[in-house]
């Protein structure tokens, strides 16, 4: 997976460049982007400064519901891009839905894992479960109803 991710952040580099709006990564992409940022020398002298030849910056959301609805447009437009310019579909792995994308926006935290045991949420098990059975049961009620 890591493999891919750091091809599709390449990828998101050459959106930044080409598609000519604005751009969003996927979650993986911009975790993949955060870690290059930490790596000043590689990001602003080579990546920007030789290999680009302009600053590639990156900007947090002020947050609230019309900051979120632009993320999600730009992410939209982004993979609408993804798809002209590299004539292929954003493999699903690394670029979800916009729905998918941006629907736990809200919940990640940066945790001290020495002083917090993370135990994973029960509910979210049980949605996921549920989810799945519907989305089954759904598929199986639509053959029954043409069977009739």
């Amino acid at each position: 997976m890591a493999i891919l991710v750091d091809r599709e952040y390449r990828k998101f580099l050459f959106l930044m460049l080409e598609a000519g709006h604005s751009v969003t990564p996927s979650d993986e992409v911009d975790q993949a982007w955060h870690l290059h940022l930490l790596y000043t020398e590689s990001y602003w002298d080579d990546l920007c400064g030789r290999i680009v030849g302009r600053p590639l910056h990156h900007g947090p959301t002020a947050g609230g519901s019309a900051e979120s609805a632009k993320y999600v447009d730009w992410y939209e437009a982004t993979l609408a891009s993804y798809r002209r310019l590299f004539q292929s579909e954003p493999p699903s792995q690394v670029w979800p839905s916009s729905e998918a994308r941006f629907a736990d926006a809200d919940s990640f935290l940066r945790i001290n894992t020495r002083k917090y045991l993370l135990v994973p949420n029960p509910m979210s098990w049980v949605r996921s479960l549920l989810s799945r059975w519907r989305s089954k049961n759904r598929d199986f009620g639509l053959s029954q109803a043409q069977d009739r």
